[in-house]
């Protein structure tokens, strides 16, 4: 049987191979300079989408961090201190650590602030990156803020969402620093529990560096730059040509490449052309996009690829020449070393998948001779001896991590539940089942509200609506006293405490019942 099919697949692979072969000469020879060139520029193309998408890890990245921030418990304590108080220094201190780790991690954040309204926006907390040493700025250095528009901006942004600044460069006590630093600005504004504003989270990114790591994806020879939604270059091989809006310098985009200004016009999303840009000495293959830096932000960048057209014109004729010159020996070595390497690989390969389609955790397992080798097939066969013992330590660890879980909630003195965010019980513990009377039969796949007397049954659906729809997040980490009602009608003082966690893609709830009736 193996021999069979070995040969009906070297029959196949030879003839894909040599149909292939010459049809690929047939093409290049006919309109290969045409197609290389579109490839060319197509890859030009496919480099901006490998731009793009390290950019917007970065900014997703950044935006995580910010909402990581607002959930510190520190930012907390600052917020709702009194100001001048032992309370507020204590916590400006925590967070200064806080801010201190978060740009320690991140070399390209270098700075991050918390600013109150109060005093004209002066800065309450400041921790400073500069060539990765940290600095905890004191309290006589701070400054006020209050009338930078980006703070402006935060203090009117939607409080669910993280504020992105335009980018340019960074000043301080209003006049630009130096050495010049391009500055991108993240935060979101802080409420007082009282609901009334507080002042803003703030990190500042270096941009220079994310456009340098945007730049590190493109292959050599392709030249990167960056505009803004003005056209004035953020980005380009000669510094002096960028942040023309800031240092009062005439440099746009749209002056060497004509076509961003119809991206610029939002009457087109990309373009891909040759430029003769003026003043240049040959012209250019150029692909240009428009890219937001967060959906929903407003901040748009514009992004432009060039490569020069003789580069190009090189690659084909060389390709040409290439292709002409290997075509028949390749016909001919290829077919011998389809046959032989089919006929060669095909039976290890066999028992290989034989093997790995057999295992069974925990059922008795042969080692594979093909683990000796020092090839593709042995590393494959030593990858899966590797994935096999994994698999079977991790179902033996799950086994003992579950019962470990299970005794835990199964000893409980409280009653411990899960349910889904439709409100479904998914899981209860034995204390539960005591408490209200129920059977876990009976109240696994129900409805949690079964538990809840009127006029909280009724309106549970509602109440969980509003939350998801992204009302009362204080809910979650808070405990508070409830009622609940008994299988036999029996109302209990209950002190509930909430969890939320997400499985799949679907929102779960944890909840801790402490019987307080008898208090």
């Amino acid at each position: 049987m193996r021999r069979r099919i070995a040969s009906k697949l070297s029959v196949v692979l030879v003839a894909i191979m040599v149909t292939g072969v010459l049809l690929m000469g047939f093409v290049i020879t006919q309109t290969g300079t045409s197609l290389l060139m579109d490839a060319s520029t197509a890859r030009l193309s496919q480099e901006s989408k490998v731009v793009s998408i390290r950019l917007v890890d970065i900014f997703e990245a950044l935006e995580r961090d910010i909402e990581f921030l607002m959930r510190t418990p520190s930012v907390r304590r600052v917020v709702n201190s009194k100001a001048d108080s032992a309370a507020r220094e204590t916590a400006r201190i925590q967070l200064q650590e806080v801010f201190a780790a978060l740009l320690n991690n991140h070399p390209w954040y270098v700075q991050a602030r918390l600013i109150g309204l109060a005093d004209g926006g002066r800065e309450l907390v400041r921790v400073n990156q500069v060539d990765g040493q940290i600095r905890r700025v004191p309290n006589a250095e701070l400054q006020r803020k209050g009338e930078q528009q980006y703070f402006k901006e935060i203090m009117q942004h939607n409080p669910g969402s993280v504020y992105i600044s335009s980018i340019n460069l960074n000043r301080e006590h209003g006049e630009l620093s130096e050495p010049h630093q391009a500055v991108l600005r993240a935060g979101l504004p802080l409420i007082n529990a009282d609901g009334t504003p507080f002042g803003a989270l703030i990190v500042n990114v270096d941009a220079r560096r994310i456009f340098d790591a945007a730049r590190d994806v493109v292959s050599p020879g392709v030249t990167l730059y960056i505009a803004n939604r003005d056209g004035y270059y953020l980005y380009h091989p000669d510094p002096a040509r960028t942040f023309g809006f800031d240092l009062a310098r005439p440099y746009r985009i749209q002056d060497d490449f004509p076509a961003a200004a119809e991206l610029l016009s939002a009457t087109a999303d990309e373009s891909l052309g040759e430029v003769q840009s003026p003043g240049a000495t040959e012209p250019v293959v150029a692909h240009l996009s428009v890219l937001p830096i967060l959906p929903g932000s407003g901040r748009e960048l514009l992004l432009a690829l060039a490569m020069p057209s003789s580069v190009i014109a090189g690659e084909v004729n060389a390709a040409r020449r290439q292709s002409a010159t290997m075509i028949l020996p390749f016909l001919l070595v290829g077919s011998v070393l389809v046959v032989w390497m089919v006929r060669l690989f095909i039976g290890p390969l066999e028992r290989v998948t034989r093997e790995m389609s057999r295992f069974t955790p925990g059922a008795r397992r042969q080692r594979l001779p093909e683990e000796n080798r020092s090839d593709e097939i042995g590393q494959l066969a030593q990858a899966y001896s590797r994935m096999a013992e994994r698999i079977e330590r991790q179902v033996s660890e799950l086994k003992e991590q579950r019962k470990r879980f299970q005794s835990l909630f199964e000893t409980a003195a409280d009653a411990i539940l899960i349910i889904d965010q439709d409100g479904s019980i998914e899981y209860c513990n034995g204390a539960t089942e005591r408490l209200f009377g129920y059977t876990s039969e009976e109240l696994l796949s129900k409805d949690v509200k079964m538990l809840m007397p009127e006029p909280d049954r009724g309106q549970h659906r509602e109440y969980m609506r509003r939350y998801l729809d992204g009302g009362e997040p204080h809910i979650i980490g808070i405990g508070r006293e409830v009622t609940g009602v008994c299988k036999d009608g029996t109302l209990l003082r209950l002190y509930l405490s909430i969890g939320e966690f997400t499985l799949e893609g679907r929102r779960k709830f944890t909840g801790i019942l402490h019987d307080i009736s008898a208090g």
